[in-house]
């Protein structure tokens, strides 16, 4: 089974911060998969910046951010870009403007996290929700990295 890619794009730079401490407050009631969180802001010059929270698999947030928005440590650049669907990332790396945030979601089927129940929350927020599957082969290369 594969896993899926879950990037919620908004028009603020703090928005992703307040939409993922909002599902923080909410997790304890449902599986929301915040284990696999990432947050990324665009502030007015343009310059990015990756936020891994703490419940985040370490190092995961910078290798989907340098992925998606092309800000990873150069030693990562053999990423798995390639084995990803180039016109989804086209398309979000678009989403992302000036003075924007991100919250990036790395779900596996058989993690605790429901994508399902996920998607549904983050459609109560103001947002831009764009999905995509990963083969196990690309999420294991993604975990490898780390």
């Amino acid at each position: 089974m594969n896993s899926d890619l879950i990037v919620a794009t908004f028009n603020s730079p703090e928005m992703a911060q307040t939409v993922y401490d909002s599902l923080q407050a909410m997790s304890k009631s449902l599986v929301l998969g915040l284990d696999s969180a990432a947050i990324v802001a665009r502030d007015g010059a343009g310059s990015l910046v990756a936020h891994p929270r703490p419940k985040c698999e370490p190092g995961l947030a910078d290798v989907l951010a340098g992925l998606i928005f092309g800000i990873a440590d150069p030693s990562r650049s053999s990423a798995p870009k390639e084995e990803l669907d180039v016109e989804f990332l086209e398309t979000v790396a678009s989403a992302f403007c000036e003075n924007s945030s991100a919250l990036l979601f790395l779900m596996d089927p058989d993690s605790l996290g429901d994508t399902r129940e996920l998607l549904s929350v983050l459609s109560l927020f103001p947002c831009t929700i764009h999905q995509t599957t990963v083969s196990r082969r690309s999420a294991a290369l993604l975990r490898a990295m780390l």
